[in-house]
Order: C-alpha cells, then sequence, then structure tokens
C-alpha cells in the first residue's frame, strides 16, 4: 500500500470532524486526485502528493497547509483564512 493511502485514510476521520466544527463558516471538501475524472482539475491546481490541502475563496486559492494534522490545528487554520477571507472581500 502507498504511503499516501496510509495518510489520507488516517486525515480522513479529522476531515469529517473538521467539517462539522466550522460548518457555517467554511465548507470542507475533498477530491479524490486518483480518479481519472479528477486528474485535469488536480492538475491544474497543482496537487503533486497526497493528502494535499489547500484554503479556496471565491475560486481562488489562498494558502496551502503543510501543519500538524490534527483537528486543533486544522480548526485553526480554516478560521482565521475564512477571516482573512473575509476582510480581503470587505476591502
Amino acid at each position: 500500500m502507498h504511503r499516501w493511502i496510509l495518510h489520507s485514510k488516517k486525515l480522513a476521520p479529522t476531515w469529517g470532524k473538521l467539517a462539522a466544527k466550522v460548518e457555517g463558516d467554511v465548507t470542507v471538501a475533498q477530491v479524490d486526485c486518483t480518479a481519472k475524472e479528477n486528474t485535469k482539475l488536480c492538475s491544474k491546481k497543482g496537487v503533486k502528493g497526497y493528502p494535499t490541502l489547500k484554503m479556496f475563496a471565491n475560486g481562488k486559492e489562498m494558502a496551502g497547509y503543510n501543519g500538524a494534522r490534527d483537528l486543533q490545528a486544522l480548526v485553526k487554520f480554516a478560521r482565521e483564512k475564512a477571516k482573512s477571507a473575509v476582510g480581503q472581500a470587505e476591502l
């Protein structure tokens, strides 16, 4: 089994908890970049390894995430970037 599969499977429960924790403020989604129908999108977005975590606002990439993969760190990242996106939209 590839290492990235193990990392992705390990992240899956945390990803679901993250979605519930930030619901209403941030939309949490996932894309299977190994699926044939998604390869073009993933290539366009610069996904080269798995799991790759990125934050988008209004279709534009705001930030990639390379920090800790625990719930607390992911919630902090999502909320900080969401506040940043709202601040930029108000300018």
